[in-house]
This record gives C-alpha cells, sequence and structure tokens, in this order.
C-alpha cells in the first residue's frame, strides 16, 4: 500500500525550538491534526532532538549568515518548497506569517495549490511602511483563500489598511500546559527575596515599546515590599538598570536574563501579579499583536495588569483576569498596582479567571476542510 501523503504544507520561518509566541501558535496548531501535515522551516541549532519526537515530519532550509538572510533565506524556502512538493504533492499551504508569503505567492502560480496565510499584527503594519510593500503584500494577501487573524485587532487592522475583501477567521492564541515543567527551584531564594515580599513579573524581549521603564518608574510609589523581577534580554536592559538606581529602587528590581524554558513555570509561579505594558511603536510599526504571555500568567493563576492596546483586549477582559490601562495613564498605573498589592482576595479572583481563560479550548477546526476543496 502506498503510503499516505499529507495535503497540507505548514511553512515557516519560526517554529520551535526556537522560542516566542508565533513559534507557539503555529506548534499548538500542527498538534491538533497533525497526520495531515508536513512543517517546512528554518534549522536551529538543536532543532534534531525536537524533530524526531514530533508525530509529523519536519524539513528544515539550511542557517545562513544574518547578513544574506534577506536575500537567501526565500531561496532556500522557495526551492526546499518546490523539493518537498515532489516528495508529498501537498495541495495546500499554510503560511505562518505574512513576513514570507510571497514565497507561497509565487508557488501558487507554478503548483498546483492553494494558501491560507496567518497574521500576528507587525506583520500588517509593515504595509504602512513603504507604498512598495503596500502594493506587493496586497497582491499576496488577495489571492489567499482564507486569511487566520490572531485577534480581533489584527483582523481589523488588516481590514483597514489592504481593504481587501478576502475571508478571514480569528483564532486565539492558547496554552499549552505541556509546554511547562515542573521544577524545584525556589525563586525567592535565589534572588535573596524577602518571605513578605509582593513580586510583579514580567517577562519579554527588553525593548523600548514593552513598557518595563513604567513599572520602574511607578516602584517608588508603591509599598517597600514591592518587588519587580523582569526576564529577558534586549537593548534595554543596560538604559533600565541605570534608571533603577536613579530612582533608588535597584535593590527591588531583578533583571534575571533569559529564563530557560524549564524554569519559566517557577517564576510564573512565585509571582504575585504579572505586568507587562506593550504600547504602540509607530516609528518601529510594532505592537502587541495578542501576548501570549498574558494567557501563561493566567494559566499560573495570576492576575495581569496592561494598557489596552492592539491584541491585548482579547487576550485580558478588564475586571475578570485583569485590568487594563489607557496608555500612559501612570496615575493609573500605580492605583492598579497598588490596589492588587493591596487585595489578596482580589489578585486570587482574577488569577482564577485568567486560569480558566487561559484553559479553554481553541481550534483551527475551520481551515481543516480547505485542503479538499484545494
Amino acid at each position: 500500500m502506498a503510503e499516505r501523503k499529507p495535503p497540507i504544507l505548514i511553512f515557516s520561518h519560526l517554529f520551535p525550538p526556537d522560542l516566542g509566541g508565533i513559534q507557539e501558535y503555529i506548534y499548538s496548531r500542527c498538534l491538533q491534526n497533525s497526520g495531515e501535515l508536513v512543517v517546512l522551516t528554518s534549522d536551529l541549532g538543536g532543532s534534531q532532538d525536537f524533530d524526531i519526537q514530533q508525530t509529523f515530519p519536519i524539513h528544515r532550509w539550511p542557517q545562513t549568515l544574518p547578513r544574506l538572510r534577506m536575500f537567501y533565506v526565500p531561496l532556500l524556502a522557495f526551492s526546499y518548497s518546490l523539493r518537498l512538493w515532489f516528495k508529498y504533492r501537498y495541495r495546500f499551504v499554510e503560511c505562518a506569517s505574512g513576513y514570507l508569503s510571497g514565497v507561497v505567492f509565487a508557488l501558487s502560480f507554478i503548483l498546483p495549490i492553494q494558501y491560507s496565510i496567518y497574521l500576528h499584527g507587525n506583520d500588517v503594519l509593515r504595509l504602512k511602511a513603504h507604498w512598495l510593500y503596500h502594493w506587493f503584500y496586497s497582491l499576496v494577501f488577495s489571492r489567499a483563500r482564507l486569511i487566520v487573524c490572531n485577534s480581533h485587532y489584527t483582523e481589523s487592522l488588516f481590514r483597514q489598511i489592504t481593504a481587501l475583501s478576502v475571508p478571514t477567521l480569528v483564532v486565539n492564541p492558547t496554552m499549552r500546559p505541556a509546554r511547562f515543567t515542573q521544577t524545584s527551584v525556589d525563586i525567592r531564594t535565589r534572588h535573596y527575596l524577602p518571605e513578605e515580599a509582593i513580586l510583579l513579573f514580567t517577562v519579554c524581549r527588553l525593548v523600548e515599546r514593552k513598557g518595563v521603564d513604567r513599572i520602574i518608574e511607578a516602584l517608588p510609589k508603591l509599598d517597600a515590599k514591592v518587588h519587580y523581577i523582569v526576564g529577558g534580554e534586549g537593548p534595554y536592559r543596560s538604559a533600565w538598570e541605570q534608571l533603577a538606581q536613579r530612582l533608588n529602587v535597584a535593590d527591588r528590581v531583578h533583571f534575571v536574563g533569559r529564563i530557560a524554558d524549564d524554569e519559566l513555570s517557577a517564576y510564573y509561579q512565585a509571582a504575585d501579579v504579572f505586568v507587562m505594558l506593550s504600547q504602540h511603536d509607530e516609528q518601529q510599526h510594532s505592537i502587541e499583536g495578542f501576548g501570549i504571555v498574558y494567557l501563561e500568567a493566567g494559566y499560573f493563576g495570576k492576575p495581569v495588569v496592561a494598557y489596552a492596546v492592539g491584541g491585548v483586549l482579547d487576550a485580558i477582559e478588564n475586571g475578570s483576569n485583569g485590568l487594563l490601562l489607557e496608555p500612559q495613564d501612570f496615575p493609573g498605573l500605580v492605583d492598579a498596582l497598588t490596589y492588587l498589592v493591596e487585595h489578596p482576595a482580589e489578585r486570587e479572583r482574577m488569577g482564577a479567571c485568567g486560569r480558566r481563560r487561559a484553559t479553554r479550548p481553541q481550534t483551527f477546526e475551520a481551515l481543516y476542510a480547505l485542503p479538499s476543496r484545494a
């Protein structure tokens, strides 16, 4: 009997074991009907161990030098996609983001395939950067069978910027509990934190739009028992460490660097409140398309505090699993943090709501029928 060939190619330049929200989102999709698909993605050091544990085939194009990536990655992705078509005869491609969707667009003219595209927010904002981007990606998106958006904000942004009538589907990211391993690491002991400390926690790439500086600026106005743990690396770490020193709160701000996946659960469990104040960086055309970390915090029963921007509105219901603030509302930030610090019962209630929200089922099932009609 001939081997059954998967009808779907999942095409993504971001995929585990690399870490990130898009990586988790696409991996969760792959787990939902893994027998129907094959994955094409970029190579990573150590990815072989991850790949052999999966129930679906994974193919990877080789790494390139960073300075050559813009030119060679599309060529490599295109040639590998062609090669896989001759091997699997896939009929449908799910392109994991807008960034490399031009490759799938080109393939659709020479292969008997159709495609859908996942959009996450920043890949739509990119169209505002230059008229050429807008023209080209509008062509790419207009040929898609379906546009899958990670939030209602991304969907509205797509409609607003492109004015296309392509069908859209909103599928919010979901929490994958299996990602987190139980650990005996004691975060308070590791970082010499007093037992009575109330811990605020952020984990993110340390870039300006994540708003870590606003939380540091709020610390002097909060009870002295409030400490702030910041996980992650990025270009703004040094500036924010200096800010904490200038405000005389350096002993209450703990930059812990990149947190290993197998220790992340310990940090969430140790925290009392998760806070990340993502903002819209108009100059860099960057915004929070959803914010999977808010769901992760909810899974561990933690209330969340955020600005009401972008797709965050899909992740947080104000007053239910957390508190939403207007961007740049500094007095509101201080009041929100003070309220949660002083009301442990409210932290407990919001955390319970967050856990229910994080564990509710989400499905990509509407996509499954598309290959049969391709």
